[in-house]
């Protein structure tokens, strides 16, 4: 099952506990692609992608209004609660990290 929605960030400033997460400008419009897949996490733009396995991902935390999944300990994307109004199935996300990579930390 494939899961794409297309998404806008939608904050310059994220507090998630004791991170703080500041984005340029010029990226806080972007369209961004999500798509959940059984293999892991594919993130796009009009300028490139990412293709994140769940192999791949070193923790990942939640806060009211976003997932983070961080690839590597400094590094995260930013997934915003809002995409699931426009029908991203979030709660399977949660789940399939859950599954492959453990406990959010």
């Amino acid at each position: 099952m494939v899961n794409r929605k297309r998404v806008v960030r939608e904050s310059a400033l994220c507090r998630d506990d004791d991170i703080i997460v500041s984005q340029p400008a010029d990226v806080r419009r972007q369209l961004i692609t999500a798509e959940l897949t059984e293999t892991g996490i594919n993130f796009s733009t009009e300028n490139g992608g990412a293709n994140l396995q769940w192999s791949k991902i070193f923790q990942w935390r939640q806060n009211d209004r976003f997932v983070l999944v961080y690839p590597m300990p400094i590094l995260f994307y930013l997934v915003p609660k809002s995409i699931a109004q426009e029908g991203f199935d979030l709660p399977l996300l949660v789940q399939r990290l859950a599954e492959h990579v453990g406990p959010e930390r």
